[in-house]
């Protein structure tokens, strides 16, 4: 994500309630890592919009999709609803910016 040379970790956390019961939400943690990591350290924390949505159950690198040289994320959100009961959506982030 920060085109540092190190691999990022990116955690799906579909049950988190800090946006909400089960929003959801995706920690970012850049590296380099090692031993262990607690999320509470994370670099980014990207949380569901709203309760029961689920964002986190679905993390992803889509490598750099706009070429500006950092890898970008997506997380996926199945309970999303704004386009109607459980329509679902995935939130592209664009890597360089967080």
């Amino acid at each position: 994500m920060d085109a540092d040379g190190f691999d990022d970790l990116l955690v799906g956390a579909m049950g988190n309630g800090s946006a909400g019961a089960n929003a959801g939400a995706a920690f970012l943690v850049y590296g380099p890592i090692t031993g262990a990591v607690s999320l509470a350290d994370a670099d980014a924390v990207l949380l569901g919009e709203a309760a029961g949505h689920y964002a986190g159950d679905g993390v992803a690198t889509g490598g750099d999709l706009d070429g500006d040289g950092f890898a970008d994320i997506a997380v996926g959100a199945p309970f999303e609803d704004t386009y109607g009961s459980r329509a679902g959506a995935t939130y592209l982030l664009y890597g360089g910016g967080l």
